[in-house]
């Protein structure tokens, strides 16, 4: 499923009207590519998501994407879209360093990936790790020890 979590509004606030055309605009009309400008959201909703699934409810990111309920996965979209729209024309750009970009883009969705960061989704939280689990206890808890440590040697019987 293709998702979208920023619009070409959002996209063009980000970079400017001025950059959206110079890095869209294919055919030399003097706008930007619409069919382009939809890939480009495509492609970063897509990496976003591929960090986030597994771990979040995409259903849930992509429904509340249009208002400010999940602006940390609109913020990395949009950090997403930017290098990857630089990335095709850096000429355009000369100002941005699409690598460092996509640097720490990557770095920050490893941070969402392995939990050290958060998204401001409102509804229940994360499962936690050890749900399922059962624990029984011992015979007889009671019991003392026969265990003798002693001299490096040991008795565990």
């Amino acid at each position: 499923m293709a998702w979208a979590f920023i619009t070409q509004a959002q996209a063009t606030n980000r970079l400017s009207a001025q950059l959206l055309k110079r890095l869209t605009d294919d055919d030399r009309d003097g706008a930007g590519d619409s069919a382009v400008i939809a890939q480009l959201i495509a492609d970063a909703s897509s990496k976003v998501a591929g960090y986030c699934q597994g771990i979040h409810d995409l259903s849930v990111i992509s429904e509340k994407a249009g208002d400010d309920t999940a602006h940390e996965v609109v913020r990395l979209t949009l950090d997403a879209f930017e290098w990857m729209a630089i990335k095709r024309h850096p000429e355009a750009a000369r100002h941005h360093d699409w690598v460092e970009l996509m640097k720490a883009n990557n770095a920050e969705l490893k941070l969402l990936r392995e939990s050290f960061t958060k998204l401001d989704v409102e509804g229940a939280p994360n499962e936690p790790a050890n749900v399922g689990g059962t624990l029984y206890p011992e015979e007889d808890s009671t019991a003392a020890s026969s265990t003798f440590y002693g001299g490096g040697f040991g008795d565990f019987g």
